[in-house]
């Protein structure tokens, strides 16, 4: 969360493999390392959005694909 802290406000885009989206959404919904797994892993090309506030992450959208519809 030192990332989202950094930002002051802003926004940062991070690109990565489903692992650590998993992880990161775990930990933000307050699952333990082995309860994250009860998470669908992301489709490629998915989109995760959480936003970072009081202290505190908030899980927005986890795993959205309608911006693939059509290929």
């Amino acid at each position: 969360w030192d990332l989202a802290a950094s930002c002051d406000g802003g926004a940062a885009l991070v690109f990565c493999h489903g692992g650590p989206v998993r992880a990161v959404v775990g930990d933000a919904l307050g699952l333990s390392i082995i309860g994250e797994r009860v998470l669908a892993g992301p489709y490629n090309c998915s989109l995760t959005e959480l936003t970072y506030g009081d202290g505190q992450p908030r899980l927005i959208r986890y795993n959205e694909t309608s911006h693939l519809v059509g290929f």
